[in-house]
């Protein structure tokens, strides 16, 4: 069946495709911490599902990606998976080493080696220099 105009997803709502026992649109279900491995912590975390809905119907093999609020990195995984490039911005360390990781967990660890992280200290010096500017 081709996606729809409306994209939506009820919670509790087996059985409303025609035939089947499956939810409207169940690859875009709301994350909920008690049953959702995907769930990484983060309360405005959206499903891989839709993320990667919105990109494979707005961009093409091989074009860029932004995100630049991008947490806990749903848009990078799901912009990684369709083979497009993308770029990731946040404010802090903690969502670059939660996106590391996950990218890691998805992709093994030669996914390293495929990007490259900006602003973030190498060194103590550079550590110390970066809180000196904004602790």
């Amino acid at each position: 069946m081709l996606l729809q105009d409306l994209w939506t997803y009820q919670p509790h709502t087996g059985g409303t495709l025609c035939g089947t026992d499956r939810g409207i649109d169940a690859d875009v279900a709301w994350l909920t911490a008690q049953r959702d491995t995907e769930r990484l912590g983060y309360p405005t975390q959206k499903p891989l599902g839709l993320l990667r809905r919105i990109i494979e119907a707005s961009s093409d093999r091989g074009d860029v990606v932004l995100d630049p609020f991008c947490g806990c990195g749903t848009t990078i995984d799901a912009a990684q998976k369709l083979r497009r490039r993308w770029i990731g911005i946040d404010i802090t360390y903690l969502p670059v080493d939660l996106i590391k990781k996950r990218l890691r967990h998805s992709y093994g660890e030669g996914i390293e080696g495929t990007y490259t992280v900006h602003g973030v200290p190498a060194d103590l010096e550079g550590a110390r220099a970066l809180f000196d500017e904004n602790p």
